[in-house]
């Protein structure tokens, strides 16, 4: 896309600023995934104070902070977004966003 490096961090860094929620997708352990994004990520949305959600294992310690909720795979998520989701319409657009998402994570 020809951006820098400094102009993706700080994209990513607006990205969080503007979500309502942080949802991190942890890595298998032995997987090939070196970035760790997701935890520079997950912190700043916890200084924000956003609702941070992690799928999968956890992978370091920040993820036992309170307020952190865990999932074990996305169907655990898409539960608990119709809990905390009042209107059905948002509840749809956030399934499929999230299914987007991690449909991409998984390279499928």
């Amino acid at each position: 896309e020809g951006k820098t490096l400094e102009e993706v961090a700080l994209m990513d860094w607006e990205d969080v600023v503007r979500a309502d929620m942080v949802l991190v997708f942890t890595d298998p352990k032995g997987s090939a995934q070196t970035g760790g994004g997701r935890h520079t990520e997950l912190g700043f949305g916890y200084a924000l104070k956003k609702h941070v959600w992690i799928v999968g294992e956890w992978e370091q310690v920040f993820h036992s902070l309170p307020g952190v909720k865990g999932f074990n795979n996305l169907d655990g998520v898409i539960g608990a977004l119709e809990v905390y989701t009042p209107k059905k319409e948002l509840l749809k657009s956030q399934k499929k966003y999230i299914k987007e998402a991690f449909n991409q994570w998984v390279g499928a």
